[in-house]
């Protein structure tokens, strides 16, 4: 592929309805960037791990879940409430 070629495929693709994460990756797959995917890792899992045993599972969506219901039940007048109740009734039976 020559430069001009690489060239107008990257404009291509962010002309099209692509988010900047179709780009970053479809830049990683032509070897226009690179990207440390165990840095990234290493980031997401920092941000979202919430009780902070350093991994995502079951454990962390709980817990975001039950804050979600927290702030619906307390921060939000009772029809977020009704909403928070129908959730749990349709996530836990």
């Amino acid at each position: 592929m020559t430069p001009e070629e690489l060239k107008e495929k990257a404009v291509e693709a962010f002309k099209g309805p692509a988010n900047p994460t179709e780009v970053s990756v479809g830049l990683s797959h032509a070897k226009v960037i690179t990207i440390n995917w165990d840095n990234l890792e290493k980031m997401a899992i920092e941000k979202l791990d919430a009780d902070g045993d350093g991994k995502l599972d079951s454990k962390d969506l709980q817990l975001y879940a039950n804050r979600f219901v927290h702030n619906l039940s307390n921060d939000i007048p009772s029809s977020a409430s009704f909403i928070a109740g129908f959730w749990l009734g349709f996530r836990y039976g």
